[in-house]
């Protein structure tokens, strides 16, 4: 999931795994502080939404999408 949020916004990989229930509404996700500074809001489909939000009744960890083992889940430890 977390590979498909970064492929589907261009978000980086630290943006992404640390993203929480609050920057995404309406079809869209913000991220705040990335490289440049700025804030930026990236549209998303609405199935990656929904994708979403069953991964956080699921795998959520407070408020964030994800948590350490969710992030490592099927990646081999050498990697």
């Amino acid at each position: 999931m977390l590979t498909r949020v970064c492929l589907e916004t261009g978000a980086r990989w630290s943006e992404a795994e640390q993203l929480r229930t609050s920057q995404v509404r309406n079809q869209s996700i913000q991220y705040s502080l990335g490289k440049s500074g700025k804030n930026r809001t990236v549209p998303i489909r609405k199935t990656l939404e929904e994708q979403l939000t069953r991964h956080y009744a699921s795998a959520g960890n407070g408020e964030r999408y994800f948590d350490d083992s969710s992030i490592m889940c099927g990646i081999p430890p050498n990697l």
